[in-house]
């Protein structure tokens, strides 16, 4: 059986400007940001699983309303007031980099994804009912793919995804999924209950989908060229408030109202039930590699998890203590 543990760490750190406590902040390894719940206060979380610390705030634009992090936390997205158009973030290191703005992007989007590498951005507005596609992230982004209420479902989208390769896309309604090819209406794949979450598998065209209605675990198999679907799980115990992560070869499942969370072996569907302190939130992927914000508010404590193929760590960051004047 794996090991499975969970770190309290219940130290505060405190550094004075210009002091070499403030020097080595500095250079501590850098496992990720955190946005707080007003989705602007985003810090840096410094250190090492068990011996991390967070920053203080990031200093970003004053006209900046929400920040969505890409996979990896290389950059992020940036909405900024209705009369400005989204822009791209740079975060080269702990501290925020140079901004690109993409010539026609949307000015604000209802649903926001990535495809699993963060090279393409998806973008749906039901406002104007388009959908784009942006590739060439994060400092040479342009729209590449414009689509049309035409080309979409009549039914408002809830949740979009693409595949690595910028070439299947699916979109997907209160009750079904659709594939959408280049030039061709969309194309019926099935039927659902209430999807919670839809994503695709690194470096593939096959894609996980969540139904809480249903309880299901799903694969959408060969989606560039004859998909099917094959499921996982049944008669999951999950609600509408589940979120789903994929990890290499495993799934992750974790909903906001209970205080655990399950991984799925996508080659034997086998689950492995992980218990928690808090209840999960989100699961964010950090810039460490498998390792995933389960929750953060503002000026409170981070809980990480952290995998190994031999571990699964739960960690505790302590919130930021202002510095002293």
């Amino acid at each position: 059986m794996r090991a499975i543990r969970t770190i309290f760490l219940v130290f505060l750190l405190c550094v004075l400007p210009g002091s070499p406590d403030a020097t080595a902040q500095m250079q501590r390894p850098l496992l990720g940001f955190v946005i707080g719940t007003n989705q602007i206060d985003v810090r840096a979380v410094l250190g090492i699983p068990g011996a991390a610390v967070m920053s203080d705030r990031l200093q970003l634009p004053a006209e900046v309303k929400k920040v969505h992090f890409a996979p990896k936390q290389q950059y992020a997205v940036l909405e900024r007031n209705t009369d400005l158009p989204m822009s791209i973030l740079t975060f080269a290191g702990s501290e925020p980099g140079p901004i690109f703005d993409v010539a026609g992007i949307l000015n604000n989007a209802d649903v926001l994804s990535f495809s699993p590498d963060g090279t393409w951005l998806i973008l749906y507005s039901s406002a104007e009912r388009r959908l784009q596609l942006i590739n060439g992230l994060p400092e040479a982004g342009q729209v590449v793919r414009e689509i049309s209420s035409d080309d979409l479902p009549e039914e408002d989208l809830r949740l979009v995804a693409l595949d690595d390769s910028g070439l299947t896309l699916l979109v997907a309604t209160n009750q079904t999924i659709y594939r959408v090819a280049k030039g061709r209406p969309p194309e019926f794949l099935n039927n659902v209950g209430n999807l919670v979450g839809m994503k695709f598998r690194p470096q593939s065209d096959d894609a996980l989908t969540l139904d809480s209605d249903l309880g299901q675990l799903s694969l959408l198999q060969n989606l560039e060229s004859s998909p099917s679907r094959q499921l996982l799980l049944d008669g999951l115990n999950i609600d509408s408030h589940t979120v789903l992560q994929i990890d290499d070869d495993a799934a992750i499942i974790a909903s906001k109202t209970a205080n655990v969370l399950w991984q799925v072996d996508l080659g034997t569907s086998v689950i492995q039930e992980i218990s928690l302190s808090t209840s999960p939130v989100t699961l964010q992927g950090l810039r460490a590699s498998h390792s995933f914000l389960l929750s953060y508010d503002d000026d409170q404590p981070a809980w990480i998890l952290s995998k190994s193929e031999e571990t699964r760590e739960v960690y505790f960051v302590p919130r930021a203590t202002p510095r002293r004047k």
